[in-house]
């Protein structure tokens, strides 16, 4: 049998209710015989397994004894995959246009096209988050200290939208739907599973920009995003400080790893002073409710990682 073009590999953490309908868009989109679809779900238990499971168009799929995190579940699915190239695409995305000739082309007309991201929008056709600014420190700052919103700038976020016209090269595409030319995969290697949710995906095209890769959002490849849905299943599991948690210790981490501890340690001293501040002025509105949850995760974080706090119980 040939050896598949593209590779679609999705991870899933209690996705029962939109997994079906992401893997039937694959099927809608992709030429069945040209690519793969495989699966590795994060211990769900809302039933995603047992949807799974008897389904013939998955032709391989992993289940984890426990949430490994995203990274992590990444690294299992690059060693199962066959195909040429790695297409990552969330359980709550649909593929809304042909994918496998317009990534084909343009792996095939730019050698140092590395990653290609999707044009996002939500269920009401609105433009989502496509693509993000790597962290850095200065970035941190601009953003928790409030200057953002005295001297905004557009470019500088981790949640940027697709603008609309041609293709545009970028630091990153977001994780929702993120394809991964072969070259680029002998140069990347794995994920870092360090990162347990959140910046593994700007940590690698980093890695890979480094190699001589750049990425772009291609305006063809259309995508629709629900959004939200599996961090919504892990706060009923591990409680409402959870997606915070990782948010917050992926990027201590990548600043460390890419800036050096002491970037690392600045940014985190800085977040909480002025999280302190706020939660001081803010009483006990919600923005004071609100900042002083960030002062406790940041506390806790001190002790442990997001990986250790929830892969063991520590929450």
């Amino acid at each position: 049998m040939a050896k598949p073009l593209l590779s679609i590999g999705i991870v899933t953490f209690n996705s029962a209710e939109t997994i079906l309908n992401c893997i039937n868009s694959i099927v809608r989109y992709c030429p069945y015989e040209k690519t793969e679809i495989l699966i590795v779900d994060n211990n769900s238990d809302d039933g995603t397994t047992d949807l799974l499971k008897d389904n013939f168009l998955i032709n391989k799929s992993i289940v984890n004894p426990e949430n490994m995190g995203f990274a992590a579940a990444v690294n299992r699915l690059m060693g199962i995959k066959s195909g040429r190239h790695l297409l990552l695409i969330n359980p709550d995305c649909e593929l809304q246009s042909p994918v496998l000739q317009m990534i084909t082309d343009v792996f095939s007309a730019g050698a140092n096209v590395g990653l290609i991201g999707a044009d996002i929008r939500d269920q009401d056709g609105r433009p989502r988050e496509a693509y993000g600014a790597f962290p850095s420190p200065a970035m941190a700052w601009w953003d928790f200290s409030g200057i953002r919103k005295i001297f905004p700038r557009k470019h500088w976020s981790t949640s940027i939208p697709f603008p609309g016209g041609p293709p545009v090269e970028v630091d990153y595409p977001t994780g929702a739907f993120y394809c991964i030319r072969d070259e680029a995969l002998a140069a990347g290697g794995t994920f870092d599973p360090r990162f347990f949710a959140y910046f593994e995906e700007a940590d690698y095209a980093l890695r890979l920009r480094k190699s001589g890769f750049k990425a772009i959002v291609h305006p063809d490849l259309r995508v629709k995003h629900i959004g939200g849905g599996s961090f919504h299943s892990a706060l009923d599991r591990y409680g409402e400080d959870f997606q915070l948690t990782c948010y917050f210790d992926s990027l201590f981490y990548f600043l460390e790893k890419h800036y050096g501890l002491d970037a690392s340690k600045d940014a985190r001293r800085m977040i909480r002073n002025f999280a302190s501040i706020k939660s001081a002025i803010g009483g006990g509105s919600a923005f004071g409710i609100r900042h002083r949850q960030v002062v406790r995760i940041l506390k806790r974080l001190e002790k442990s990682t997001a990986r250790e706090i929830y892969m063991y119980n520590l929450y």
